[in-house]
C-alpha cells in the first residue's frame, strides 16, 4: 500500500470518524461545513516494529463547499528519520473536487520524497449512479483507465453517508471508496467504525 493510499482523502474521513471534525460540523447531510486545519505531527515513541525513530511535521487540510461541489485540499510535509539517522523529507499534497450529488470526481495528487516525485496522479472519475459502476480516466498516467465496480462512492459522499449513519445511532459502515490516489486508491472495504462518546 502506497504513502499516497494511506494519506488521501480518507484521512479527512478518518479524522470524522475519530472525533476530530465533529458530526455536528454538517447542518444537513446534504450541506457539509467547511472545515480548515492546521495539525503538528510528532512521533509519541519509536516504530519497534519498523525503522523509524523520528517524525517532525504538519497536516494542512482545508475542506469547503466550492459552488457545485466539495473542494478538499491536504499538504503533509513530513520528516521521517530512520534507526540508522537518515532522515527523508516527504511532502504529499493532494487536491479534489467532488460535485454536490458523487457521482464525480477530480483529483490531483503530488508525492515527493526528498524533492523527488515518487507518486503523480491526476484526472476525473464517474459514477453512473450511485448503485452503478463507474470509470477512473487518468490524466496522469496519460491515457490510464480504471473501471469502477458498482457501490463505489467518492470520499465526501462516504463522509455524508457516516454522518447519516451516525445520526440513526449506527456504529459501523464498510463502503467501496475512491479517492484519487491511483490504481491503489479504491478500497472495496472501507470500514469505519465511530460512537458518540
Amino acid at each position: 500500500m502506497s504513502f499516497a493510499r494511506l494519506l488521501g482523502p480518507a484521512l479527512f474521513l478518518s479524522l470524522l470518524a475519530a472525533g476530530v471534525v465533529p458530526a455536528s460540523a454538517a447542518r444537513d447531510p446534504a450541506d457539509l461545513a467547511g472545515y480548515r486545519a492546521l495539525y503538528s505531527l510528532t512521533l509519541d515513541r519509536p516504530d519497534v516494529a519498523g525503522s523509524a525513530v523520528g517524525v517532525a511535521g504538519r497536516l494542512a487540510i482545508d475542506f469547503a463547499d466550492a459552488c457545485t461541489g466539495y473542494a478538499l485540499s491536504q499538504r503533509l510535509m513530513m520528516a521521517v528519520t530512520d534507526s540508522d539517522g537518515t532522515t527523508r523529507d516527504n511532502d504529499f499534497v493532494i487536491s479534489t473536487w467532488e460535485s454536490h450529488d458523487g457521482l464525480t470526481l477530480r483529483f490531483n495528487l503530488n508525492n515527493d520524497i526528498d524533492g523527488q516525485p515518487v507518486e503523480r496522479y491526476a484526472g476525473l472519475a464517474r459514477l453512473k449512479s450511485h448503485k452503478q459502476g463507474g470509470k477512473v480516466t487518468f490524466t496522469e498516467p496519460a491515457g490510464d483507465t480504471m473501471a469502477l465496480p458498482p457501490g463505489t462512492v467518492f470520499p465526501t459522499e462516504q463522509i455524508r453517508r457516516l454522518i447519516i449513519a451516525a445520526e440513526k445511532g449506527e456504529t459501523f459502515r464498510a463502503d467501496t471508496v475512491f479517492d484519487g490516489s491511483g490504481a491503489d486508491g479504491r478500497s472495496d472495504e472501507h470500514t469505519s467504525e465511530f460512537s458518540d462518546t
